[in-house]
């Protein structure tokens, strides 16, 4: 209701709602409808190019837009715009800032789904070493990406370094959630 009605809106209104489509793109692709959210998206992404580049909402609805680009299995575009997205924010706010260590992380997962898992790699430590920096080594940002780092080397034949990521990231679960959920 909230983008039907800022529609016909001044230009802040225009990007309030050009932001809550992009938010309810990600709505969507949660629930599975990835066509509908690949579509609200792009529409996002096209109406915010009249915006200044690093419009924080802009990119917000570029990362978005590429989350779903890499779902639906276009990582070329998915991959161009998270270059795109992490050169604005590292030149706005810094490249060791959460807001481009995520689109980093985006970066890297589409890495992992293309199975470049020998590019990835790098880019894994790097993000485990910012986290742990950032939030301190049993934070969940960091744990998370322990895992696709022992996944990475799993796959790249380095089962016995995989190892100890796989159980850091099973212990933290452990204590978290408990033996038993699902994630443990």
């Amino acid at each position: 209701e909230g983008i039907a009605l800022a529609r016909p809106g001044k230009p802040e209104q225009q990007r309030l709602r050009l932001d809550m489509q992009s938010r309810q793109s990600w709505v969507r692709f949660m629930q599975g409808r990835m066509p509908e959210a690949l579509q609200l998206a792009e529409q996002a992404h096209k109406g915010f190019a009249a915006w200044p580049a690093d419009d924080p909402k802009r990119l917000d609805a570029a990362r978005r837009y590429a989350q779903a680009l890499a779902e639906s299995g276009d990582y070329d575009k998915a991959t161009v715009l998270l270059k795109d997205i992490i050169r604005l924010r590292s030149y706005k706010l810094g490249s060791e800032h959460p807001q481009t260590l995520l689109v980093r992380q985006d970066f890297t997962i589409t890495k992992l789904q293309q199975r470049d898992f020998a590019a990835a790699e790098p880019e894994l430590r790097h993000l485990i070493a910012a986290f742990t920096r950032l939030y301190g080594k049993d934070s969940g940002y960091a744990v998370n990406v322990r895992s696709m780092l022992g996944s990475a080397l799993r796959e790249l034949g380095k089962v016995e370094e995989a190892g100890p990521h796989y159980r850091a990231a099973m212990e933290w679960h452990v204590a978290h959630s408990g033996a038993e959920a699902f994630s443990s």
